[in-house]
């Protein structure tokens, strides 16, 4: 059964908000050089926060959505957690330039996507910074690993990259939707940019991400979330891996194939890989389970024996920054994508005198599939507080206001 929904025009703060997004996710003032010393970061959040409480028109509140309400509840704890950080932590300076980020990419963009149009302003944003990112990517394409940001390495990019490319391709599942090919021949740039960063994790996520989509039901009419690859799923696929695989660096690949040679790799060995830093993380959250302070994983690194080391893992980052309880809203707000996408690919699509707007069952698969991709790569990467994924939490709490009313 079809919902009608009022038309609205897109929100006034709209583009402010996109202007920080550009800075705060896709970092454009490090991509153009000419735009660094501008203080972007500044400008844009202080624009897009002004524009929100007087031009924004009508709002969603926060009292109405359970992820919002979830975010609140973690960003408090983040700020408590200064009470009881340890000493050099830097907590403090988290909370002056990280924190308000985060904050503000989740409740700036939940509040003012109140209709389908700010939304999807919001989403189509996505495709662009895949378009601006595989650019770099595809003319950075050298033997080195692929690098072309000072605040993203080469595996934060390709964390950033395969979220994104996961959720483009989602959304091509649409077919009733203009660009769909184009979409999905974006995505395979995306895998092959993901390749081309020589990022072990990130290559682990892609094949977590192409399994998924494998299995995902193509079906909107029918209530099945997942069936048997049938074969336009396995063509589709194929033909996305060649065009990735033709576009990636060899070199690229005899990185990758060291995931098979673990015994001698310094991720399993040293005292600086990562299994032994995740398991001095465990000692450090059982000699202090109320966390160590956000942004204080290394100096608990230090303190039980360890060498100033980052957590290189999402989930026991929070657990030893932040505490049991910080590590169960964690989880909390990462299944909070997962389910919305559940709960949409369970609904009928949404219609508007006749014209469609992006399909629930589109937006449930690239929900899914790029909160996949966050946890898979970020299970080898300290990047619990990206901004890209409290931006993709903020369109997932706007998403489910609109298309899950209570």
């Amino acid at each position: 059964m079809s919902t009608h929904l009022p038309a609205q025009k897109r929100s006034a703060a709209a583009i402010a908000i996109v202007l920080f997004i550009a800075v705060a996710v896709g970092r454009v003032h490090e991509l153009v050089p000419a735009l660094s010393s501008l203080q972007l970061g500044k400008l844009t959040i202080v624009l897009a926060f002004f524009m929100t409480v007087f031009f924004a028109g009508n709002k969603n509140r926060v009292r109405d959505s359970r992820i919002a309400r979830k975010m609140l509840w973690f960003s408090a704890l983040i700020v408590l957690s200064v009470a009881f950080s340890v000493w050099t932590a830097g907590s403090f300076e988290f909370l002056l330039v990280q924190l308000p980020t985060m904050v503000f990419l989740f409740f700036l963009v939940y509040v003012t996507a109140a209709n389908e149009q700010t939304l999807e302003f919001y989403l189509r944003f996505l495709v662009w910074f895949l378009v601006i990112f595989a650019a770099f990517g595809i003319t950075g394409l050298t033997s080195d690993r692929l690098a072309f940001s000072t605040t993203y390495d080469p595996n934060d990019i390709g964390l950033v990259v395969l979220v994104l490319s996961a959720f483009i391709i989602g959304l091509s599942l649409d077919s009733n939707r203009k660009y769909v090919l184009a979409y999905r021949a974006l995505g395979a740039i995306g895998f092959a940019v993901v390749i081309a960063t020589q990022s072990r994790g990130a290559f682990l996520g892609l094949c977590v991400v192409i399994t998924y989509f494998l299995f995902a039901n193509r079906d909107s009419e029918r209530m099945r979330l997942y069936s048997a690859p049938k074969v336009s799923a396995l063509v589709g696929v194929t033909l996305l891996l060649v065009l990735a695989i033709a576009l990636a660096p060899d070199e690229a690949w005899l990185r990758i194939q060291t995931i098979f040679e673990l015994e001698d790799d310094y991720n399993t060995s040293g005292d600086r890989g990562r299994l032994a830093i995740w398991g001095r993380g465990l000692v450090a959250f059982l000699e202090r389970p109320w966390g160590f302070g956000v942004g204080a994983y290394m100096s608990a690194d230090l303190s039980v024996g360890g060498s100033w080391q980052t957590a290189h893992n999402i989930f026991i980052q929070v657990l030893v920054e932040l505490g049991l309880i910080g590590f169960i809203l964690f989880l909390g707000l990462c299944f909070s994508v997962w389910i919305t996408g559940r709960q949409l690919l369970l609904r009928r699509e949404t219609m508007q005198h006749g014209v469609s707007y992006i399909s629930n069952f589109a937006l449930g698969h690239a929900l899914r599939a790029s909160i996949l991709a966050y946890v898979t790569c970020g299970f080898f990467l300290s990047m619990a507080y990206a901004s890209l994924f409290y931006y993709l939490l903020g369109m997932t709490a706007a998403i489910a206001a609109l298309r899950l009313p209570k």
